[in-house]
């Protein structure tokens, strides 16, 4: 099967082959790979690749895709067609524009003020999830309007935590 993966700003293409239960071929343009994936828990998988161990990965679903945490870092990796789909859907307007968690999640720092002006990608939220912590940054330059949350406070995936207002350049290029 193949899948168009969007990570960042990046997309590549892979061919996804069933192998057996947990084990795969995948190819990319580098060539083909036996990759094996076990599961730990629901969230934790364990991933060999060309038989060593390539990734101790954490997941956790989202409705943008799927969040994926690699020696503590969080990356967001979407299906590109379903992206496509969304920004069609929306009218033309990509990326998320949102400042929410991607899995419940526990806030531990607030670092955004109403009225402070963000630049794309400041940090604006820092939130703990599956014993990792992680920042939800300025998903455009603009400037904060509201401030949802505070420090103890439970989030949950699709609860705004910043509201910000988008700068002219970005309101009018979406």
């Amino acid at each position: 099967m193949e899948y168009k993966l969007k990570i960042g700003e990046e997309t590549t293409a892979l061919e996804v082959t069933p192998r057996e239960r947990g084990r795969f071929d995948v190819a990319t343009p580098d060539g083909v790979c036996a990759v094996e994936a076990t599961a730990v828990t629901p969230n934790h998988l364990l991933v060999r690749a060309a038989g060593r161990p390539a990734a101790n990965l954490y997941v956790a679903e989202a409705p943008e895709g799927l969040w994926v945490w690699v020696a503590g870092r969080a990356v967001l990796v979407e299906d590109a067609d379903q992206t496509q789909r969304r920004v069609a859907k929306r009218g033309g307007q990509g990326g998320a524009k949102e400042v929410t968690p991607p899995t419940p999640a526990t806030v531990v720092a607030v670092t955004a003020e109403v009225g402070q002006v963000v630049a794309k990608g400041d940090g604006l939220v820092v939130v703990s999830a599956m014993k990792m912590e992680f920042n939800l940054t300025a998903p455009y330059a603009g400037t904060v309007t509201a401030v949802n949350t505070q420090v103890g406070a439970k989030a949950n995936p699709g609860e705004i935590l910043v509201e910000i207002a988008p700068a002219e350049e970005e309101a009018t290029h979406g």
